[in-house]
């Protein structure tokens, strides 16, 4: 009898770790899933900002605007962004590849 539980024992362990490594995985998708809202709005951000940047372009004669504020765009995140006034570039600090 303690024979079989022994290899009961020892036949549950690949299966124990296989379970954990599937709980990890899990874990990560979940944390994934809960951040898209985040990065979607972020994305929506960045489109308004770099459209109303181009647009002060044209109406300003090739000048960028000297702050992201002067822009008067209602954001999710206002002070998430990295603006560059140089080249008039505007990114996200939480997500720099958008």
């Amino acid at each position: 009898m303690n024979r079989i539980i022994l290899i009961l024992l020892i036949l549950s362990i690949p299966m124990l770790h296989s379970c954990k490594r599937e709980k990890e995985e899990l874990t990560k998708t979940a944390v994934k899933v809960l951040k898209s809202p985040e990065k979607v709005k972020v994305i929506n951000d960045l489109h308004l900002l770099r459209t109303a940047t181009q647009t002060y372009r044209i109406e300003q004669n090739g000048e960028n605007p000297p702050s992201l504020r002067s822009l008067n765009v209602k954001l999710y995140y206002p002070d998430e962004y990295h603006y560059d006034r140089e080249t008039g570039k505007v990114r996200s600090k939480k997500y720099p590849e958008l």
